[in-house]
C-alpha cells in the first residue's frame, strides 16, 4: 500500500522488504516471550511518510465455533467517493473517516450483542461495497438458478482484502456488482450472508434494523 502512495509523493524513504520482515519477526518474538498462553497474534504494521516502521502485536480474536451470526445494518447514506478520495477506499490506510462516520451513525459495538456489530456500505449507484471492517458475500442465484456466493467487485469502491482474494482464488466466492435491492431481498429470503477479513476469517452475519 505504501508503495502505491509512494508513487504519488508522500513516502520519501520506503523501507525494503528485508527491513520490514526483520521488524515484524522481532516484535512477534517479543510478543511470544511476553505472552506464552496465546498461540496466534495479530500484527499491525504502520509505515510513516519518513519510512519509519512501527508494529503492534496483540492476541488474535477468535470466535468460538458455532457462534450465532453477528448483526449488521445497512448504512443510511452512500459513500461519497469524491469526498473520501476513492484510492483511500481501495487501499489499507489509517484514513478511516468514511468507516468511522458509518459506525457512529449506527452506534456499533464489537462486544455488545444488543447493538449492531458492523455496518454494510454502498456507493452512489446503490451497489453494496463492504462493511467497515470486512469484505462481504451473499448467496445469490446464478444464470442457472443455483445459489452461489457473490462478493462485490472492487470497481464498486472497496478494499480488496487478502481473505477476499484467497476465497476468490479458491473458487469459494465469485465477484460481481450487487445492488442494495438484491442484498435486502436475499436477506429477507434467508439467504446466507458472510463477512471475512484476515483477522476474524469467515463469519456469518444477519441483516437487522437498528431503528
Amino acid at each position: 500500500m505504501a508503495e502505491y502512495f509512494g508513487n504519488q509523493g508522500p513516502f520519501s524513504n520506503f523501507p525494503d522488504k528485508h527491513t520490514i520482515l526483520a521488524k515484524v519477526k522481532d516484535v512477534i518474538a517479543r510478543a511470544e516471550a511476553e505472552d506464552r498462553e496465546s498461540s496466534q497474534f495479530r500484527v499491525r504494521m504502520l509505515v510513516g511518510e519518513d519510512g519509519n516502521i512501527s508494529c503492534t502485536v496483540t492476541p488474535e480474536p477468535i470466535r468460538p465455533s458455532g457462534s450465532a451470526p453477528l448483526k449488521v445494518v445497512l448504512d443510511t447514506e452512500p459513500i461519497d467517493r469524491e469526498a473520501s478520495h476513492s484510492f483511500f477506499l481501495t487501499h489499507k490506510t489509517t484514513f478511516r473517516a468514511v468507516y468511522d462516520a458509518a459506525r457512529r451513525r449506527h452506534s456499533v459495538s464489537l462486544t455488545d450483542p444488543q447493538k449492531p456489530f458492523d455496518v454494510v456500505l454502498y456507493n452512489s449507484k446503490g451497489q453494496i461495497t463492504e462493511t467497515t471492517i470486512a469484505n462481504i458475500a451473499v448467496q445469490l442465484s446464478d444464470d442457472n438458478g443455483e445459489l452461489r456466493w457473490y462478493t462485490p467487485s472492487v470497481e464498486c469502491g472497496l478494499l480488496g482484502g487478502t481473505m477476499r482474494r484467497y476465497l476468490l482464488d479458491q473458487g469459494e466466492i465469485l465477484e460481481r456488482a450487487i445492488t442494495k435491492q438484491e442484498f435486502i431481498k436475499a436477506a429477507k429470503e434467508g439467504r446466507g450472508i458472510r463477512c471475512f477479513n484476515s483477522v476474524r476469517k469467515v463469519y456469518d452475519v444477519i441483516l437487522v434494523s437498528d431503528q
